[in-house]
């Protein structure tokens, strides 16, 4: 692995000078200003990266990449609505961009515009049906509109499209609890489980979904690997707590009560 890294960000590091040395030599040129900024942003450089990406658009203002990346650049930064303002620059010049369209949907989710995202999202599957994440991102914007068998077509459609979309298999978990369908968040969450251990919400949530199953081993187990990775887990350790003590087993649950007790 790590010498994966290592080999990673060597590329990085060239690709970055061998940009730099193009902007030097040719400075009027907009396309080595957009890789060099987008070079900056890949290394987490974001101010310099938008520096480059104001000199793409100086010098070819209906240039639409160095719009829509400033405005993913921007995005995170925090400043949404000036990365709203280039996404739809990029938008004017090029109306057909789905992933504008996906990106100022996720920020209107974000601000709480939901009717607005809502649009959005809607344009950007119009647009490009066999995006996964918006798919997914659409998917989980249903679910806060109270729409859940929307929602779960939608994740459905995102995990078919792109089966290692981690966010596609929560949204979809948690649409399956909206309608009462448990066992198949069950199925939704060991899915994601298998392909990333390191999600403990997921995890906390699969147990709490083995406890309203009436599958109190399940669940212990659940949370139990929850909190040998998070040990400060909270919400894991009060429900194991809680169970255990359901189960009568006292003795069990002091020792995460005593721990509880010191974290609250």
């Amino acid at each position: 692995c790590t010498s994966l890294t290592i080999a990673r960000n060597g590329d990085y590091i060239s690709e970055l000078s061998i940009w730099q040395d193009t902007v030097a030599k040719r400075p009027d040129n907009a396309r080595a200003h957009l890789n060099y900024g987008r070079a900056k942003l890949q290394r987490g450089q974001i101010t310099e990266a938008i520096t480059a990406f104001k000199a793409a658009t100086k010098i070819a203002p209906r240039f639409y990449e160095p719009h829509y990346n400033r405005g993913l650049a921007l995005s995170q930064l925090g400043h949404q609505l000036e990365a709203i303002e280039q996404f739809q620059t990029a938008l004017r010049i090029k109306p057909d961009l789905a992933e504008a369209y996906l990106n100022i949907a996720n920020i209107m989710f974000e601000m709480e515009r939901l009717s607005e995202a809502g649009r959005y999202y809607e344009s950007a599957i119009s647009l490009k049906p066999n995006l996964a994440a918006t798919r997914s991102s659409y998917g989980n914007y249903l679910i806060h509109e109270g729409r859940p068998r929307d929602a779960l077509k939608q994740c459905e459609i995102a995990i078919q499209l792109d089966p290692n979309l981690t966010d596609a298999y929560l949204n979809a978990a948690a649409a399956c609890i909206m309608i009462n369908n448990l066992p198949a968040a069950v199925s939704h969450y060991l899915t994601v489980l298998k392909k990333n251990t390191n999600l403990q919400e997921a995890r906390n949530n699969l147990a709490n979904v083995y406890l309203e199953l009436g599958q109190f081993s399940e669940a212990i187990e659940q949370y139990q690997a929850a909190l040998d990775t998070d040990p400060n887990m909270i919400e894991a350790r009060r429900n194991l707590a809680l169970l255990l003590l359901h189960l009568d087993r006292p003795f069990a649950a002091r020792p995460h009560l005593v721990i509880l007790a010191k974290i609250l």
